[in-house]
C-alpha cells in the first residue's frame, strides 16, 4: 500500500477538519449580551446568571475519562449482550435489498464474515440503514448475498472487551454527529476531548 499521502487527500482531510471546527465552535457561541443562543431556530436565552454552575472538577469521584471509539460496528454487535442493554441481536431478522428475510448470526466462534467487507459507511448507504428511525436497512445497502452486517458478539467472544464493559460505566445509546462516514464523525469527537 502507497504511504503518501496526495494533494487530494490531503485538501479533503484539511477540508473535514476546518467544517468539523467551524460546526463544533458554532454551537459554542454566545450573543454579546452574555447569553448563549440555540440557533436560528431557537430563540430560548439563558444568561450566565441562570446557569448553574459547574461543579469543581477535583469532586468528581473518577479520575480518568476513557473514550473507547470503534469503526464500522454497532454497539448492539459488540455489546448488545449487557444487561440493561438495548441491543440485543440474536433471534431478530433483517429484509435484504429483495425482501428476502435474513437472521441475525454469530460471528464466533469461527470468526465468519473476516473474508467481507466493512458495511457500507458512506452519507447514502447509512442513511438507507437508519430508514427514517426504523433502523432496519443494513441489508438494503450491502452487495447481494453480504450478510456480515447482521453478525454479533456475545461476551463470551470477547472476553477483554466484556470484562472492561460489565467493570466501568458503558453507555448504550448510538451517537454520530452525521449520518455518514468515519472521519467527519472522528473529527467531531476528537474536538470535543
Amino acid at each position: 500500500m502507497d504511504d503518501d499521502v496526495t494533494r487530494r487527500v490531503f485538501l479533503a482531510g484539511a477540508a473535514a477538519l476546518g467544517v468539523a471546527g467551524v460546526t463544533g465552535l458554532a454551537a459554542c457561541s454566545s450573543d454579546d449580551d452574555g447569553s448563549a443562543s440555540g440557533g436560528d431556530g431557537d430563540k430560548t436565552t439563558t444568561t450566565a446568571s441562570q446557569r448553574q454552575a459547574l461543579p469543581d472538577p477535583s469532586d468528581a469521584p473518577f479520575d480518568t475519562v476513557v473514550v473507547v471509539m470503534m469503526e464500522n460496528r454497532s454497539f448492539d454487535a459488540l455489546l448488545g449482550w449487557l444487561p440493561g442493554a438495548d441491543g440485543k441481536q440474536a433471534g431478530l431478522s433483517y429484509k435484504d435489498a429483495e425482501g428476502k428475510e435474513h437472521e441475525t448470526w454469530g460471528l464466533a466462534p469461527d470468526w465468519n464474515g473476516c473474508s467481507m467487507q466493512d458495511p457500507f459507511h458512506f452519507s447514502q448507504a447509512v442513511a438507507e440503514q437508519f430508514n427514517d428511525g426504523k433502523i432496519d436497512g443494513f441489508l438494503t445497502s450491502q452487495p447481494k448475498g453480504d450478510l456480515f452486517p447482521l453478525g454479533y458478539y456475545t461476551d463470551k467472544d470477547l472476553p477483554i472487551l466484556a470484562k472492561l464493559a460489565t467493570s466501568y460505566t458503558t453507555f448504550d445509546n448510538y451517537f454520530s454527529s452525521m449520518l455518514g462516514p468515519t472521519w467527519p464523525n472522528r473529527f467531531y469527537q476528537l474536538c470535543a476531548t
